[in-house]
């Protein structure tokens, strides 16, 4: 099972990813009575589906969201050299070359989970 913050995670960001309401939901489709009621009463196949949809839909890293916006973009020298903080607002820059972010690597931060905008 799942720690209960990641699945209840997950299942705001697949309620945000239906284009209108619970159009396309799979809570929805497989119980029509509302998903907060199906949590409810069978919260380890809500729990199941939840978590399913979430590896069917993975969320985007912030290299992958750059890549989309400047295509052939090389994305092999720019994680390895270049710190996201020049990319992303409110990111920690690297300052003087020392990292603020406390990672050991830009790589590390470019794979991290882009914060929707």
């Amino acid at each position: 099972m799942a720690e209960f913050k990641e699945v209840m995670r997950q299942y705001d960001r697949m309620c945000r990813a239906m284009e209108s309401a619970c159009v396309g939901c799979v809570l929805h489709l497989e119980k029509m009575d509302g998903c907060r009621g199906f949590m409810m009463y069978e919260p380890a196949r809500a729990e199941e589906l939840i978590m399913e949809w979430a590896k069917n839909h993975p969320e985007k890293t912030y290299l992958e969201t750059l890549t989309e916006r400047l295509p052939g973009l090389d994305t092999v020298l720019i994680p390895k050299r270049t710190c996201p903080g020049w990319f992303v607002p409110g990111w920690p820059k690297s300052q003087d070359g020392v990292c603020t972010a406390q990672t050991s690597t830009c790589r590390e931060c470019w794979d991290r989970t882009a914060e929707k905008e």
